[in-house]
């Protein structure tokens, strides 16, 4: 079959394609679609179909176009659709709900084309967008919002998880006005943002604002207007960064010289597509329908992993892999306790071999995809990845009662950690020189319980290569990709500029029918 033949295949939308489509489209869930606390937020569109700034390494700012407000729309698979390995979350982070000058920035793409969707996602690596804060300050409604009536300064910000109301605290230097407390509510059609962020109140009074000065507004963001986007790393997408960066030495060691990269060579998913402020009660999200329709039903993430076929899954955190055990931990081999704490799980997933393996008969061909799992810390918080000692209460109280006095030292130069949601208790560890001649067999009982997350998850991928389960391309600078023919970056709808480097459009692609029930055959198992 050529590859002209292959596009224009009786009209039809290749399956990775297809699942991008339907999912960006998906309006299921209630809490998310009917009445969602939050939002409208600043929305931008790309002034070309690809442009070359969105994908470009090092740029920190492209020509776009403003889009208005809207909803933030539910999100897809980050990067190559045959990378080999796959980060799984819970769900995106809404970073524009929290209100402050950089949550007043934050800007969500709203495409007037499926190609530049498709494009953006394929290449998004490590960043996330925003306009200009004077961009968001041109565009206030003037007619209402917060104006300071004297010079003074926020002190504090508290807006509510479940509703669109929010109270502003403000101090002004001139004691006849004193300290304010505006209430603030905003609809459906209309955004809230602060433009400054909270001071604390015992600090001494530095002014931040003066008189006549616009603190806060809704957003009145225009359609088409030209506008710089700035593209800000962020944490979580780049905290796997370091990973490849080692596991590109260890390659390098064995004689290949590769380039490893967010986007190329790991792909990022979430099991739900649309974005919320976190996953815990206070926001109070309806998890059983959002789990119900999205993961269980539409089953969007279960699909995008049978199209990818990834040599290696890394769970961002506990709760991601316990909702991901919750559906198919019974194919995990061996059993993974999903109950462990995270460094747990860690630990024994790094240390030794656990697999996803499904395994679907079918007419036109047997399916089985075979996945090393591996539980990480969530990449959000940079403390997670720093090398750390940690001890759970049993395990601390003798470490306490051993090592007394070093712990009183410990404590004072402020290395241990409270504990955390799981009543584990973390010691920084780094740069113990002379700490560890004065105290050696403490030291000696901290290196036993260190946890690296960083070196362990490459270890493991190292394993991989090891094993033959991940290796080197033969003729780019990446890993292998993933089984199977992929469309996704020249089909019947676009053919993105670069088209795919990896040879995908050489392999013959898995019919979109077939890859459909193979992924209604492992959902129909999620009910029975």
């Amino acid at each position: 079959m050529t590859q002209d033949e292959d596009r224009n295949l009786s009209g039809k939308l290749p399956f990775e394609v297809k699942l991008m489509a339907d999912t960006i489209e998906c309006r299921s869930c209630k809490w998310f679609w009917e009445k969602p606390p939050y939002g409208p937020y600043p929305a931008f569109d790309f002034d070309k179909q690809f442009p070359n700034g969105h994908c470009a390494t090092g740029n920190d700012s492209f020509a776009a176009r403003c889009a208005g407000q809207g909803i933030v729309l539910p999100q897809v698979l980050h990067g190559c659709r045959k990378a080999p390995i796959m980060t799984i979350g819970i769900n995106p982070n809404l970073t524009g709900f929290w209100p402050g000058a950089n949550g007043a920035r934050w800007a969500y793409p709203l495409f007037d084309d499926l190609a530049k969707i498709g494009f953006y996602y394929r290449y998004r690596t490590i960043h996330q967008e925003s306009f200009p804060l004077e961009l968001i300050k041109e565009n206030l409604r003037k007619e209402s919002g917060l104006v300071a009536v004297g010079e003074g300064r926020l002190i504090g910000m508290r807006r509510s998880m479940v509703n669109r109301t929010m109270t502003v605290s403000v101090e002004y230097s001139d004691s006849a006005l004193g300290v304010v407390d505006h209430e603030i509510d905003w609809d459906l059609d209309n955004h809230f943002v602060l433009l400054f962020d909270g001071k604390d109140r015992d600090t001494p009074f530095e002014a931040q604002f003066s008189k006549d000065e616009q603190i806060a507004g809704y957003i009145n963001l225009p359609s088409n207007q030209a506008a710089q986007i700035e593209r800000n790393v962020v944490g979580y997408y780049d905290r796997f960064v370091p990973v490849l960066e080692k596991l590109s030495g260890h390659m390098r060691a064995q004689g290949r010289d590769l380039d490893l990269r967010m986007a190329e060579d790991v792909c990022q998913l979430d099991m739900v597509a649309c974005a919320s402020p976190g996953w815990s009660d206070v926001y109070e999200i309806d998890k059983e329908e959002v789990v119900g329709q999205c993961v269980k039903s539409h089953g969007w993430a279960i699909k995008q992993l049978v199209q990818n076929q990834p040599q290696v899954i890394v769970f961002s955190g506990r709760s991601a892999y316990a909702m991901f055990d919750e559906l198919l931990g019974h194919a995990i081999e061996p059993k993974l306790k999903s109950a462990n704490e995270t460094y747990g799980l860690l630990g024994e997933t790094c240390r030794r071999p656990y697999y996803l393996i499904l395994k679907v008969e079918h007419p036109d061909g047997d399916f089985e995809l075979r996945s090393r799992v591996i539980v990480s810390p969530h990449f959000s918080y940079d403390d997670n990845f720093m090398p750390q000692a940690r001890f759970g209460p049993a395990g601390w109280e003798r470490f306490e009662e051993e090592f007394g006095e070093a712990v009183s030292e410990l404590r004072r130069d402020e290395r241990i950690a409270p504990p955390n949601r799981d009543d584990f208790i973390a010691v920084d560890i780094r740069g113990l020189g002379a700490f560890g001649r004065k105290y050696p067999k403490t030291v000696k009982e901290l290196i036993r319980n260190m946890y690296d997350a960083t070196d362990m998850i490459t270890q493991a991928l190292v394993q991989e290569t090891i094993l033959g389960n991940l290796g080197a391309a033969s003729n780019t600078p990446h890993l292998a990709r993933s089984r199977a023919g992929c469309r996704f970056c020249d089909n019947s709808a676009w053919s993105f500029p670069d088209g795919c480097q990896h040879g995908k459009l050489e392999e013959p692609p898995a019919a979109p029918e077939y890859l459909e029930e193979i992924s209604q055959s492992i959902l129909a198992g999620l009910s029975s």
